[in-house]
């Protein structure tokens, strides 16, 4: 597959097990001075092509029954390395026989590689001045050199790490939420360690348990961050004078701190959240980057209505749902110079040399890609719905957190997974793409093209929500991300009982035709394929525009593409026999007979005019029409033809519920439907119906 416009590299290491469920992840992902990026991960079997030379270059067998696995075979962390353009440098298996998690990889200015986590394995490979303690469970903990050839030092310790962060002169921090060595004893609680960069013990510092996150400054500053969890003021964590936040909402505010040398309390430390008093705040600072300045970007997520943003934040409102915020806080934590909600947190926060933050969000819903991105809409996984799929977000915030610059959804060559920055701004992204066990490692440009039809964006209205597929006559579809538009969406409105084909100052064409337009705006065009696609094989598609005409992507074409359209509620839009919406508080009967709404059964008798809003029945498939419940019963369709009031090409169907068997929690019973067109069908998936 011929690689988007802004991907720099995409390099794929294959991996050669068999078992779904032991396939590799990447969790963590860094960068370094040199350009160099380093991943790693966890894995439940061999299957990763190992380098010569590599610290470990076998995979570690045993079977789990704790941790993480149960009578599975237990995982090995691994550890990989790319230059500049992408090329694999090593690779390494790295534990023992029972289970090993990475949660923190760092690497030193010299090229050093450290690698953290939780073992269970009495074996797991110690190496160095290992300290004399190996417990189950335990941390393990472990230095590699640059080429991964040598394990400069590895010990297993007490507690459970979960953060790792390496100050320029190689000493060690790291954060592990259970017990900890101290000089005298252990100890119970959060706790922050620091070791020098030979691996000997510095010393500790019991901080919340609910720290999420833990970073190192250019300076060596070290800071930490997460939720008081009701642990704020007198209780716990207090803010010191001057901070930016000093007042504590008796909830659970986030908070974030600038540690004091030699870990003896804290230079600074700030409340995070809204004024609102009361325990329905819940605040957390989950990521934290400094800047080269002694600035910090911190990240989480709020509940708050009133968080603290500034004029002109690039998200003033939050998310009902819940939000993410971002932001920049000054050197001495006293004030904020950007701060703004967001619609998801963020799970990757980085900066390029600009002062831009680069970030990672794994939620489908939320962020809007920019027009010409890698990717402008969510991309389908094979096999699955389209509405189904695991998606990545990665984006570019200007330096004032009020513009989004740059985002694109993950893609056949934008895995899923973590997310950094490379020494020329470059988004570097490392995980699985969609559907595959394979590792990929992608560097994309933050620096968006002009806008651009993309074939995977064209997709089905209504479920199935097929992309890329085979385009029926009259079919509604939609155009995601192409940029094309204004940014505040335009809804057509018949004239004359007909749907014009220029909204907006633009126009779809297929097959040099001018397509009915529904809806369009920057990030989605609704419109309806024209009928004499009927009886073609391809269909040539391309948007125009007073000032732009945009590349031309082909479509093939089949005679019928059906789908069932959905309510803006999430539900089917199937009307009961009384007219009012099906719907789980809402259901029909065995006998009843339901109304559905659908598209891409293809030509009509008498044939379709584009464009047209019949306002009476008629307008009858030439293809035969048959509806199936839970995939054993066949309904009795009374009509299917022209739906009044809509559009040429969105029909209504008929049919009376049958006896059908009803499985499943109830009543009501959630059974699915399954629409045909001649020999095509819109597929087993989600569409319902509700029946008791």
């Amino acid at each position: 597959m011929a690689q988007p416009p802004g991907i720099v590299y995409s390099t794929t290491v294959p991996y050669s097990g068999s078992n779904s469920s032991l396939f590799p992840t990447v969790d963590l992902l860094v960068t370094d001075a040199a350009g160099n990026s380093y991943i790693a991960g966890a894995v439940g079997s061999a299957g990763l092509p190992t380098t010569p030379g590599a610290v470990q270059p076998g995979f570690a067998s045993g079977i789990c029954t704790s941790l993480i696995n149960a009578s599975n075979p237990c995982n090995n962390a691994f550890i990989g390395k790319f230059d500049s353009s992408g090329a694999l440098v090593f690779l390494t298996y790295l534990g023992g026989t029972s289970d090993n998690i990475p949660y923190g990889l760092a690497v030193d200015t010299a090229g050093n590689i450290y690698i953290g986590g939780q073992t269970t394995s009495t074996d797991f490979p110690l190496a160095g001045n290992s300290w004399p303690t190996v417990p189950n469970p335990g941390t393990f903990l472990s230095k590699l050199s640059g080429d991964g050839r040598t394990l400069i030092w590895s010990t297993v310790l007490n507690g459970s790490l979960y953060q790792l962060a390496v100050a320029p002169d190689g000493f060690v921090y790291y954060y592990a939420n259970a017990t900890s060595p101290i000089t005298n004893g252990f100890f119970t609680s959060g706790a922050l360690t620091e070791l020098t960069p030979d691996g000997d013990l510095v010393g500790v510092m019991s901080v919340l348990p609910t720290t999420a996150t833990l970073a190192v400054g250019a300076d060596g500053s070290v800071y930490i961050g997460g939720s008081t969890n009701g642990m704020g003021g007198p209780a716990g964590v207090t803010a010191t004078p001057g901070a930016w936040q000093t007042t504590y909402s008796g909830g659970s505010d986030g908070f974030v701190g600038k540690m004091s040398p030699n870990l003896s309390g804290f230079e600074w430390l700030t409340f995070v959240g809204g004024a609102a008093m009361g325990y329905e705040s819940e605040d957390s600072v989950k990521l934290i980057q400094p800047a080269p300045d002694g600035s910090l970007w911190i990240s989480g997520n709020t509940s708050d209505s009133d968080f603290p943003v500034l004029a002109g934040a690039l998200q003033s409102q939050p998310t009902p749902a819940g939000s993410g915020f971002l932001v920049h806080l000054s050197a001495d934590g006293s004030k904020a110079l950007a701060s703004t909600y967001l619609p998801i947190p963020l799970t990757s926060l980085a900066l390029d040399q600009s002062g831009n933050v680069v970030f990672r969000a794994s939620n489908e819903n939320g962020f809007q890609a920019t027009p010409g991105s890698q990717w402008p809409c969510p991309q389908q996984v094979p096999g699955l719905p389209f509405v189904s799929n695991a998606q990545n977000f990665f984006g570019k915030i200007d330096s004032v957190g009020q513009d989004l610059l740059w985002g694109t959804w993950s893609g056949p060559s934008v895995p899923i997974g973590p997310a950094a920055v490379d020494i020329n701004g470059n988004a570097v992204v490392a995980g699985n793409v969609p559907g595959s066990a394979n590792i990929t490692l992608s560097a994309m440009t933050t620096v968006a093209g002009p806008p651009r039809l993309v074939e995977s964006c064209i997709a089905q209205s209504g479920s199935p929500y097929l992309a890329a597929g085979p385009l029926a006559p009259g079919e509604i579809v939609s155009i995601y991300g192409a940029g094309f538009g204004p940014q505040q969406g335009l809804v057509e409105q018949p004239s004359e009982n007909t749907i014009g084909t220029g909204l907006g100052g633009v126009q779809v064409l297929i097959e040099d035709t001018p397509a009915p337009l529904l809806y369009v705006s920057s990030a989605q065009i609704n419109l309806a394929a024209p009928f004499l696609l009927a009886g073609r094989t391809a269909a040539h598609i391309k948007i125009v525009t007073s000032d732009a005409t945009s590349n031309e992507v082909v479509l093939g074409v089949r005679p019928s593409a059906p789908e069932i359209f959905v309510a803006a509620n999430g539900t089917e839009a199937i009307l009961n026999q009384d007219g009012t919406v099906n719907g789980p508080n809402n259901p029909t009967h065995i006998g009843d007979t339901v109304a559905m709404f659908v598209s891409g059964v293809g030509q009509t008798t008498p044939p379709g005019v584009d464009g047209a809003v019949p306002q009476a029945a008629g307008g009858t498939p030439v293809l035969p029409i048959m509806v199936q419940l839970n995939a054993t019963a066949y309904a009795n369709v009374t009509y299917a033809g022209n739906a009044p009031g809509l559009v040429a090409g969105a029909l209504q169907v008929n049919f009376q519920i049958p006896q059908v068997n009803l499985v499943g929690p109830g009543p009501p019973y959630q059974v699915q439907i399954v629409l045909f067109a001649g020999a095509a069908s819109s597929g087993e998936g989600e569409p319902v119906i509700w029946i008791e």
